[in-house]
């Protein structure tokens, strides 16, 4: 379920009521809102932005785009059933995803990080004793 924003007839409302003196907890209570609602309504209205909803959500960019896309669409329909490590170092090997500056690219092709649980071990210093089987 999405997040919708209370609708405009809601918000002038609100905001009528702001501006008649009703205080902002009061306003809430009467109009079926909280009060961090009503306190954003009424800081809408006295900026002069007006009281529109913004645009929630919105098109994104996809990371991998042109001839790097392509390369990977073509190496996909070459073998389907690529692991991420073996697809990460082939896509590599042919330069892709690789910063051009130096830095660690936002690229995330491998699965390679470990889960902080992966591996328990005993940290240097401890005191614990390895013991083994009798």
């Amino acid at each position: 379920m999405m997040v919708r924003p209370p609708f405009f007839d809601l918000r002038t409302r609100i905001a009528t009521a702001l501006n008649d003196g009703m205080t902002v907890r009061a306003a809430a209570k009467r109009f079926g809102v909280s009060a961090e609602t009503a306190v954003r309504i009424g800081q809408l209205d006295r900026s002069g932005k007006g009281l529109m909803p913004a645009k929630i959500g919105g098109y994104v960019k996809p990371t991998l785009r042109g001839t790097a896309a392509d390369a990977v669409r073509q190496l996909l329909q070459t073998k389907s059933d690529w692991m991420a490590r073996g697809l990460s170092a082939e896509l590599k090997s042919a330069g892709i995803g690789q910063p051009k500056n130096g830095r660690s690219s936002s690229i995330a092709l491998s699965s390679t990080k470990r889960s902080p649980h992966a591996s328990r071990h005993i940290p240097r210093g401890s005191n614990r004793a390895v013991t083994t089987a009798r």
